[in-house]
Protein backbone atom coordinates (compact mmCIF):
# COMPACT_ATOMS: atom_id res chain seq x y z
CA UNK A 1 0.00 0.00 0.00
CA UNK A 2 1.48 3.34 -0.93
CA UNK A 3 2.71 5.74 1.74
CA UNK A 4 2.05 9.55 1.60
CA UNK A 5 4.66 11.98 3.93
CA UNK A 6 2.00 14.71 5.77
CA UNK A 7 4.53 16.29 7.38
CA UNK A 8 8.58 16.25 7.05
CA UNK A 9 7.78 16.52 11.16
CA UNK A 10 5.53 15.63 14.53
CA UNK A 11 6.25 19.56 15.23
CA UNK A 12 5.46 20.70 11.94
CA UNK A 13 2.32 18.28 12.56
CA UNK A 14 1.26 19.70 15.71
CA UNK A 15 1.58 23.42 14.26
CA UNK A 16 -0.60 22.60 11.52
CA UNK A 17 -3.19 20.81 13.00
CA UNK A 18 -3.09 21.58 16.55
CA UNK A 19 -4.88 19.76 19.27
CA UNK A 20 -8.53 18.91 18.57
CA UNK A 21 -8.40 20.30 15.03
CA UNK A 22 -9.00 18.82 11.05
CA UNK A 23 -7.29 19.19 8.17
CA UNK A 24 -8.38 18.53 4.95
CA UNK A 25 -5.84 16.11 3.22
CA UNK A 26 -5.71 15.19 -0.95
CA UNK A 27 -3.67 12.00 -1.55
CA UNK A 28 -3.83 10.27 -4.22
CA UNK A 29 -7.19 10.96 -5.52
CA UNK A 30 -8.71 10.75 -2.26
CA UNK A 31 -10.21 13.50 0.42
CA UNK A 32 -9.31 13.02 4.00
CA UNK A 33 -9.88 14.04 7.05
CA UNK A 34 -6.75 14.17 9.46
CA UNK A 35 -6.91 14.53 13.47
CA UNK A 36 -5.38 15.63 16.15
CA UNK A 37 -6.55 14.25 19.36
CA UNK A 38 -4.23 13.74 22.80
CA UNK A 39 -4.15 10.14 21.99
CA UNK A 40 -2.12 11.33 18.56
CA UNK A 41 -2.95 11.86 14.85
CA UNK A 42 -6.04 9.68 13.01
CA UNK A 43 -6.96 9.56 9.16
CA UNK A 44 -11.28 8.93 7.76
CA UNK A 45 -12.48 9.03 5.06
CA UNK A 46 -13.72 13.32 4.56
CA UNK A 47 -17.14 12.25 3.43
CA UNK A 48 -19.78 11.17 6.28
CA UNK A 49 -21.79 8.33 5.29
CA UNK A 50 -25.41 9.69 6.10
CA UNK A 51 -25.56 12.03 3.98
CA UNK A 52 -21.83 13.10 2.21
CA UNK A 53 -21.28 15.74 4.79
CA UNK A 54 -17.35 17.15 4.76
CA UNK A 55 -16.01 15.49 7.96
CA UNK A 56 -12.96 18.13 8.11
CA UNK A 57 -15.89 20.53 9.04
CA UNK A 58 -16.65 18.26 11.61
CA UNK A 59 -15.79 18.69 15.73
CA UNK A 60 -13.65 16.30 17.15
CA UNK A 61 -14.43 15.54 20.55
CA UNK A 62 -12.84 13.90 23.32
CA UNK A 63 -12.21 10.34 23.51
CA UNK A 64 -11.78 9.78 19.75
CA UNK A 65 -14.52 10.75 18.32
CA UNK A 66 -15.48 13.24 15.35
CA UNK A 67 -18.99 14.36 14.73
CA UNK A 68 -20.62 15.40 11.35
CA UNK A 69 -20.78 18.96 11.04
CA UNK A 70 -24.45 18.69 9.81
CA UNK A 71 -26.08 16.24 11.93
CA UNK A 72 -24.03 15.49 14.72
CA UNK A 73 -23.50 11.78 14.39
CA UNK A 74 -20.61 10.80 15.70
CA UNK A 75 -18.16 8.69 14.71
CA UNK A 76 -14.92 6.70 16.46
CA UNK A 77 -11.77 7.95 14.64
CA UNK A 78 -10.07 4.53 15.73
CA UNK A 79 -12.06 2.41 13.98
CA UNK A 80 -14.99 4.59 12.21
CA UNK A 81 -17.82 3.26 13.30
CA UNK A 82 -20.86 5.12 14.26
CA UNK A 83 -21.86 5.92 17.54
CA UNK A 84 -24.69 7.68 17.73
CA UNK A 85 -26.92 4.70 17.19
CA UNK A 86 -28.54 5.84 13.62
CA UNK A 87 -27.03 2.55 12.05
CA UNK A 88 -24.71 4.91 9.50
CA UNK A 89 -21.46 2.75 7.72
CA UNK A 90 -18.49 3.34 9.09
CA UNK A 91 -16.14 5.69 7.78
CA UNK A 92 -13.24 4.22 6.20
CA UNK A 93 -9.96 4.90 8.73
CA UNK A 94 -6.25 5.01 7.16
CA UNK A 95 -3.25 3.81 9.32
CA UNK A 96 -0.99 6.95 10.62
CA UNK A 97 3.02 6.06 11.24
CA UNK A 98 5.48 8.59 12.54
CA UNK A 99 8.99 7.77 11.00
CA UNK A 100 12.36 9.13 10.24
CA UNK A 101 10.36 10.83 6.66
CA UNK A 102 7.94 12.39 9.21
CA UNK A 103 3.87 11.70 9.99
CA UNK A 104 2.96 9.35 7.21
CA UNK A 105 -0.42 8.18 6.12
CA UNK A 106 -0.86 3.97 4.54
CA UNK A 107 -3.92 4.04 2.22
Amino acid sequence: MPQYVLFPTLAEADEQVPLYATALIRADKLEICLTHTPEGFFAISNECTHQRAAMHKGRVLPDCKIQCPWHGYSFSLKNGQELSGNGCPPLKTYPITISEKGLEIEL
